[in-house]
This record gives structure tokens, sequence and C-alpha cells, in this order.
């Protein structure tokens, strides 16, 4: 019988815990170094950490990628959708969240249907898998409060830059060679580049990555 998953492999818990302690740490770089402004660094855990679980029970990466994101865009519908039905309504707050995050189950719900309908795969069999939705599930909330708060403009560009960090946070976590180095004594190597990094970067006033080539003519005219 065809399946899309196998068992997943012994996972190295200590590279892991590790390398998300270097990534976070690496946060200041991508803010004021890059200049990628994402939208809350719990929000880019969880989205890391949600997929990195997900991951973690596919043979091949980009197709639990791809069903991760399903659920993400599903839940992520559901979740805006009562939100904006709720948004003028004279309910509590606490009222509001609760059915939002219903909103979003729903989304799931419907999207683990339709795979159990297309492909005879019941996901939540895995424990990886039910572990995963639950952080997705908070992930996708922060996703509409961002909305909520920013708008349509700033939602896709926070959104985008938080979704591209936990990709590369979750990716990269996926890679077994990686934790197995950090998990042995170069770790406390790398951990001591990475802090030494992170106070050079305490005091750095200079431009960004995005803001050079953003105002490259006008700095270019000023030359000249």
């Amino acid at each position: 019988m065809f399946s899309l998953f196998e068992l997943p492999a012994t996972t190295n818990w200590a590279g892991f815990i590790i390398w998300f302690v270097i990534m976070f740490s690496a946060v200041p770089f991508l803010r004021y170094v890059v200049g990628i402004r994402h939208w809350r660094n719990s929000t880019a855990i969880t989205f890391a950490i949600s997929l990195w679980l997900f991951l973690s029970v596919f043979r091949r990466w980009y197709i639990g990628t791809a069903v991760w994101l399903y659920l993400f865009f599903a839940g992520l519908a559901f979740g805006v959708a009562v939100y904006k039905y709720l948004r003028l309504k004279p309910i509590h707050y606490y009222v509001k969240v609760s059915l939002v995050i219903l909103g979003i189950f729903m989304g799931f719900f419907v999207a683990l249907w339709g795979i159990y309908s297309l492909l005879g795969v019941v996901l939540l069999r895995s424990q990886e898998v039910s572990a995963s939705l639950i952080l997705l599930l908070s992930t996708v909330y922060e996703y509409v409060v961002l909305y909520s708060r920013k708008g349509t403009l700033e939602f896709i560009r926070r959104g985008v830059a938080t979704g591209l960090v936990g990709f590369i946070w979750a990716t990269s976590a996926y890679y077994d060679p990686l934790l197995q180095f950090i998990s042995t004594y170069q770790a406390f190597f790398i951990i001591g580049l990475v802090v030494l990094l992170v106070f050079i970067l305490a005091r750095w006033n200079y431009l960004t990555v995005v803001e050079f080539f953003r105002f490259r003519p006008i700095l270019e005219a000023k030359r000249d």
C-alpha cells in the first residue's frame, strides 16, 4: 500500500536543541544586518519546530513541506474568515479568540479530511504530526493576529519573512549530519562565535543589506 510516511529515525535531540539556540541567537543578524523584519521570534520558533516535526515522518522533505503548507493555509483561511466576521461584533475579546482558534481547527479538520479522502492516509496516527499540528495551531493564530494588527500589506511582508526564517531553521535542522556535528565538542566553539557576533551587533548602526539595495541610487547620486 502506498504511504507518504516512514518510521522516523532516532532524533538527535541534543543537536536539535543546540541548533535552535544558535539560530535564535542569529535573529539580531537577520534583523540588523540583512534587514529581515519578521513577526515575533516565538512565531518563527513555533513555525520551525512544527514544520521540523512534520518533516521527520516523511520520506521526502518536499512532500512533507507541501502537505504542511496545505494545512497551514487551510487553517489560516478559516481563521482570517472567522476574524473578519467577528471583527465588529460586540462580544468579549476572549470569546473572539476562542472562536478564531476553533475556526483554525476547522480548517485543519477540512484539510485532513481531504487528505484522507484522496490518499487514504490518517495523519493523526503519528505522534509527531499531532504535536506538529498543536504548534501549527499557535503559529496560524499568530498570523491571524498579525493580519488584524498590521493590515494586509504588512501581513504579507512580515508573514513571508517569518515563514522564511522558520523554513530555514526547520530545513537546516532536518539535515542530520549538521545536528551530529554541533552536538559534539564543536558546539562550544560555534556558540562562542555566535555570542561574539551578538555582542558585535549590539552597537551595529550601519545600513542593512535590504536598505543598501533600496537606497543604492541615492547613495550613488551623492557620490557623484
